[in-house]
């Protein structure tokens, strides 16, 4: 998986070339950044190319919000209110025509609310007249951030639910780390396997696709052998997000903006559908989605 924002596409390109692996043998997904909402089909050709490949097996819409043509930065912390043309029903529907031409075989979103999602289905044409709802919604899931309610619906709808930061993004600068919460590693000691393990497993058995990131291969090996956690061991990982200052994103996003109510990427956690405070708190203990 890459990005257009992440600008690795070349170096994703060259590895598959380099590693000698058919095309058809690999699942390539990428996303379309905010700063390129204006130009859908431009921004699909440009990845291509960078990619050096015909085809993408999922393109995806990496945030709901759009820049205005010609803004410079793709992490802006501004961005055009989201009734102000492209909207992401616009994104939608230019991103819906790339299917029929074949360099795109599926399409999804990344980072919606069940607000959004809710707009995005009620106003696309092609999704009531075809049925195309979007494949995938990846978002920040993991047990201080569980989407019990995103989930569901997504479900619901036919749509897969992906995880990204499903071990919680842990670095030297994040105050709370999953890997060395108690719960996550006493179960990763009664079964003999990694803390990771354990929270990719947890992901997995929720019906939740996760793409965990680490330039390790003994990680990378342990990542891919998950584990089946009994019911005890799945209600006490559920249980986490209920503890005191639990319920809350780990993820950089949140403190990128000045904004004393918070924002992310220019739009406020109303406009994002998030039921969250400054710095990607949920407010009360409640569901992290917008009632």
């Amino acid at each position: 998986m890459t990005a257009g924002g992440y600008g690795n596409e070349k170096q994703v390109g060259q590895a598959i070339r380099d590693f000698g692996v058919p095309r058809g043998d690999i699942f390539l997904t990428t996303k379309l950044a905010s700063d390129k909402h204006d130009k859908v089909a431009e921004a699909l050709e440009e990845s291509l190319s960078s990619l050096d490949c015909d085809y993408i097996d999922l393109y995806l819409m990496h945030w709901p919000m759009a820049y205005a043509p010609g803004q410079q930065g793709l992490w802006s912390q501004e961005a055009l209110p989201e009734d102000v043309w492209p909207t992401f029903n616009d994104t939608w529907r230019e991103m819906e025509k790339l299917v029929e031409t074949g360099r795109v075989k599926s399409i999804g979103v990344s980072n919606f609310s069940i607000q959004n999602l809710e707009i995005l289905l009620a106003s696309s044409p092609s999704t009531s007249r075809t049925g195309m709802v979007p494949a995938v919604n990846q978002v920040e899931c993991h047990p201080c951030l569980p989407g019990n309610d995103l989930r569901q619906y997504c479900e619901s709808k036919g749509i897969q639910m992906v995880a990204w930061s499903p071990l919680g993004q842990p670095n030297p600068d994040q105050p709370i780390s999953l890997l060395s919460h108690p719960t996550i590693k006493r179960i990763a000691s009664a079964l003999h396997v990694s803390v990771a393990q354990i929270l990719l497993s947890w992901s997995n058995q929720r019906g939740v696709v996760v793409i965990p990131k680490t330039e390790v291969e003994e990680e990378m090996r342990a990542n891919i052998s998950l584990v089946l956690l009994r019911e005890q061991f799945m209600n006490e990982i559920d249980a986490i997000h209920k503890e005191e200052g639990m319920h809350r994103s780990l993820s950089y996003v949140h403190n990128m903006s000045d904004d004393p109510e918070g924002k992310v990427f220019g739009w406020t956690y109303k406009q994002l559908g998030w039921n969250m405070t400054k710095g990607g708190v949920v407010k009360g203990g409640g569901s992290q989605l917008m009632p």
